[in-house]
């Protein structure tokens, strides 16, 4: 048995996984509730020999699950257990954090790689969606939809009542929604699946190469922009970093500035980056943060003081107010900006 880390979005890694001939179970977790290592919608990707991609949260509950996986691939039945992390004692290896989890495995998804290819498909080309997963506890048949737009084919279905309920929570929470059918024959998830989160970076000095290493191992796709060619050497940056030394422009022009890119400002100097800010000001990135001193950041509003409403929402000067002070501390404190506002975490900007 191996673990392997999610280098892809996971219903992509899937279709990887069943293309390559492997043979697959889901692991997604239904429901969450007190305190437990990760919450409803997370996945992770068993193999019949336990190889393991992703996680749902480690320890004995991970060990559960590669077991209860191994055994649903052998018999092609899928399973539903329930997690307790209310032990009484961490002497024992019990548990203790104190919540509950509900874990379904489906060790029949090349029944419905069709629909897994179709959100793979649709999140590499940055469009958001609905999965919604329903388990029909009588036949354990599993039915898997996909809503580009949900609001719309939410009206269209012959959904449950409860169904169209936990559908329309989840897209005003942004969050996995666990729902039970009005006749308690079914259950499942309304899962809201946004885009891998792109992350801009204007500025490939020692600043940007350490956040562009830092932010990869959350879970960004990268894009680094500077135009001192020797700044943009593949060594430099993770694998699959996009490098573009052209003009600043042309850089803007290339990717997408939707609510799932984000922006940071860490050139060498004050034209550089505004230049770049007048390029992105006024984009519906998720995120811009300029890099520089309090001074630096005054003259900048200053200078684009006709724009207030669009300076409201920079993060400048960039990252959390954490005394950082090496590059590794600054590249930190930026990225774990970067999560609170993915994460929809309330922090200054």
């Amino acid at each position: 048995m191996a673990n392997y880390p999610l280098d892809t979005e996971v219903h992509q890694q899937l279709v990887q996984l069943l293309e390559q001939g492997h043979n697959c179970a889901l692991v997604t977790i239904l429901r969450a509730s007190g305190s437990v290592p990760r919450q409803a919608g997370t996945k992770a990707i068993v193999s019949e020999d336990g190889s393991l991609w992703g996680t749902i949260g480690g320890g004995l509950l991970e060990a559960k699950a590669q077991q209860v996986a191994m055994e649903c691939l052998q018999s092609k039945q899928i399973a539903v257990f329930d997690f307790s992390f209310s032990g009484a004692s961490a002497q024992n290896n019990e548990p203790i954090c104190g919540g509950n989890l509900r874990v379904f495995v489906d060790p029949n998804v090349k029944q419905n790689f069709v629909i897994y290819e179709q959100v793979a498909r649709s999140l590499k080309e940055h469009q958001r969606g609905t999965l919604l997963t329903t388990l029909q506890k009588s036949t354990s048949q599993v039915n898997v939809t996909w809503l580009l737009d949900a609001t719309e084919e939410i009206n269209n279905f012959p959904f449950d009542e409860s169904v169209k309920q936990a559908l329309n929570k989840a897209l005003d929470s942004s969050s996995p929604i666990y729902f039970v059918t009005s006749d308690g024959q079914s259950e499942g998830l309304a899962e809201p699946l946004q885009p891998t989160p792109l992350l801009l970076i204007a500025g490939g000095g020692h600043v940007g190469q350490a956040l562009s290493w830092q932010a990869r191992l959350v879970g960004f796709r990268i894009a680094v922009y500077d135009d001192r060619p020797e700044f943009c050497q593949p060594s430099l940056y993770p694998p699959g970093t996009l490098l573009r030394s052209n003009d600043v422009r042309d850089f803007f022009d290339e990717f997408p500035r939707t609510p799932d890119t984000y922006i940071a400002l860490v050139g060498r100097n004050h034209q550089v980056d505004m230049r770049a800010l007048k390029l992105c000001l006024h984009s519906s990135a998720a995120y811009i943060g300029v890099m520089g001193s309090q001074r630096k950041i005054a003259l900048m509003r200053r200078e684009f003081k006709d724009y207030k409403e669009q300076l409201d929402r920079l993060y400048a000067p960039i990252g959390l107010d954490i005394k950082a002070q090496t590059v590794p501390e600054i590249a930190a404190s930026i990225v774990g900006q970067l999560i609170a506002v993915r994460r929809g975490a309330k922090i200054s900007s």
